[in-house]
């Protein structure tokens, strides 16, 4: 009786196990950080990985009570901090919460979670941009034209202008 009891138990472990893994996703920050996150957080879905950067990884979300598509940037604070890096990722979130420009991408909101591991991870919820980043679009074009390049340019200048004008530094 009790080897029956005990197989059902290995049996449910084991489904439970794999069915939690499957809402689990793992992804590299460019530095070969290894992130770890949940399928859905804070009233969002995960969809897709759009890329990683030096501290994170990026994906798109749906807010569940919208449907709205979004950017979600993750990143472990433990990796940031070991990287004395953490500082300027919450000053960034800061200075981008308070600027309001169409060549600049907004921030909708930040906050912290933890993944099965109990690692923390900071989430910074941008808007989507459909057609990926502007270096990733000026790659896939290829532009050619006067036209638009001048017009990339000129976005350029007045974003810089902007945040000039507000007091802010980009470098």
């Amino acid at each position: 009786m009790w080897l029956k009891i005990l197989g059902i138990i290995k049996s449910n472990f084991y489904h439970f196990i794999k069915l939690f893994l499957a809402l689990m996703t793992k992804a590299t920050t460019q530095n070969g950080f290894i992130i770890s996150f949940p399928s859905s957080f804070n009233g969002y879905k995960v969809l897709d990985l759009i890329g990683c950067g030096t501290t994170c990884v990026v994906v798109s979300v749906e807010k569940q009570k919208t449907k709205e598509i979004y950017s979600a940037k993750i990143i472990s604070k433990e990796d940031a901090q070991k990287r004395k890096m953490f500082h300027v990722v919450k000053k960034e979130i800061e200075i981008l919460k308070k600027l309001d420009h169409p060549n600049i991408i907004k921030i909708y909101e930040s906050f912290e979670i933890q993944n099965e591991s109990d690692d923390k991870l900071l989430i910074i919820i941008t808007e989507y941009c459909s057609k990926g980043s502007l270096v990733d679009y000026i790659k896939d074009r290829k532009l050619k034209n006067e036209y638009q390049k001048n017009k990339i340019i000129l976005s350029l200048l007045t974003a810089v202008e902007y945040i000039h004008n507000k007091g802010i530094a980009h470098h």
